[in-house]
């Protein structure tokens, strides 16, 4: 994957996030939710590799997408804790309470959506910029990486599981 094909997957994915925020704020929706968090994780494994392949500080260029990250993860927390509440309760008090709070964080998520956006898409020619200025092949880096993991056995195991849970 040289340069050209990964700044097309950055921007291909904070496309489809833009996409799924837009979405989201013309018709809340958990699954727009989730998609959105996928986006977002593949953006951070991007910029991952920018960071492990040059040593760059790209923590700030992700700081935008955090924010959205974790505001949509707590809808969407509180969305199938809900429809868990349905499946599993007759008792139509605590759903009914669960609904507004639900609410709640839908309309405070969907007023900030604008914001988040700008922050976003301010940042995303800065991240572009730093994953043009290296001449990188990670055909190479990965060549590197395989063997590394192959040799450290179960450890690299559990150490790739983890951080793809995070």
């Amino acid at each position: 994957m040289k340069v050209h094909s990964t700044e097309a997957y950055f921007t291909r994915q904070h496309e489809a996030c833009c996409k799924y925020l837009k979405r989201y704020a013309r018709k809340p929706n958990a699954d727009d939710l989730h998609s959105m968090r996928v986006s977002i994780k593949k953006i951070k494994a991007i910029l991952n590799l920018t960071t492990d392949l040059h040593g760059l500080d790209v923590e700030g260029y992700f700081a935008p997408y955090r924010g959205i990250f974790h505001q949509a993860g707590q809808i969407r927390k509180a969305a199938l804790v809900h429809d868990k509440l349905k499946e599993l309760s007759k008792d139509k008090k605590a759903i009914a309470d669960r609904g507004r709070h639900i609410t709640a964080l839908n309309k405070k998520f969907k007023t900030e959506i604008p914001f988040c956006l700008k922050d976003v898409n301010e940042r995303v020619e800065d991240v572009l910029a730093a994953i043009r200025s290296y001449d990188y092949d990670t055909e190479a880096y990965c060549k590197k990486l395989i063997p590394k993991l192959k040799k450290n056995g179960a450890r690299a195991c559990i150490t790739t599981t983890h951080s793809v849970n995070t």
